[in-house]
Formats: structure tokens, C-alpha cells, sequence
């Protein structure tokens, strides 16, 4: 595996309009991907003591964490106004191989913070709103 730089995660945010277009809010200095399946189990006295798991059941969400420092102040006017707003809307996440992963997500956790002689910089904690799409970088 190549390493990747951090410094390379970029997020962007889409306009909501029927052509979706998506601007660039922030860089990321760290972040984290969670993906949680919720499995269903369909063990039955003829699994023979083992756990058998439905194959593509059950319900899968995805989480983001993500600190970062924001392009202008008017990514942060559009991130805190969507958080105040609880709304949902479609995200971009730019993994500096090329990965992506767009769709629907809504803010959970938002903090601002800055020092005095520091640049100004945010958390965010992004819980997944439907289906999203992956997409491996080249494609």
C-alpha cells in the first residue's frame, strides 16, 4: 500500500440543486471512516452451534470524523448554517488516492475552534442520511 498524505482529504459540499454542483469548504488535517453493519443474525438449531449471519441484511450507516481548516470564511458560513439547520445534504469526500464517497449525510457534532495567534479550525462528525456512493479513484 502507497502511503497517502493527509493533507490531500478535501470536502466538499453540494448546492442542492437538480444538477447537483459541489463546492470545496475545507482540507482535512485528520479524519476518520466508520462503516457499521448491522447484522441480522439467522442462527437456528440446525446451525450446529455456530452463528450464521444474513449475508446483505440488516442496516448499514456510515460515520465521518473530520477536523480541518476551512477555505474562506464562507465555507464557514455554509457549514455552520447547515448544522444550525440540522438539514440534510449531499456531501464529497476526497481521499487523496482519488477515492470518493458522495451522498446524503447530515451534521451531528460541529465545534469551532481557534487560538489567539493560531488559524481558525473545526470538528465535524457527519452520521450518513440514505445511500451513499463509493467510488475508487480513476474511475
Amino acid at each position: 500500500m502507497v502511503m497517502q498524505k493527509g493533507r490531500d482529504l478535501a470536502l466538499k459540499i453540494g448546492n442542492g440543486e437538480m444538477e447537483e454542483e459541489f463546492t470545496l469548504i475545507a482540507a482535512a488535517k485528520a479524519i476518520s471512516l466508520s462503516i457499521n453493519n448491522n447484522v441480522i443474525d439467522i442462527s437456528s438449531l440446525n446451525s450446529n452451534g455456530f452463528q450464521e449471519l444474513q449475508s446483505n441484511g440488516g442496516m448499514q450507516s456510515t460515520v465521518i470524523q473530520m477536523e480541518g481548516i476551512f477555505k474562506d470564511s464562507a465555507s464557514e458560513e455554509i457549514l455552520r448554517e447547515v448544522a444550525f439547520k440540522r438539514h440534510n445534504r449531499n456531501y464529497q469526500f476526497i481521499f487523496a488516492n482519488g477515492d470518493s464517497i458522495k451522498g446524503a449525510f447530515v451534521v451531528n457534532n460541529y465545534k469551532r475552534q481557534g487560538s489567539y495567534n493560531g488559524l481558525e479550525t473545526f470538528s465535524l462528525q457527519l452520521l450518513s442520511s440514505g445511500e451513499y456512493a463509493f467510488t475508487k479513484g480513476g474511475e
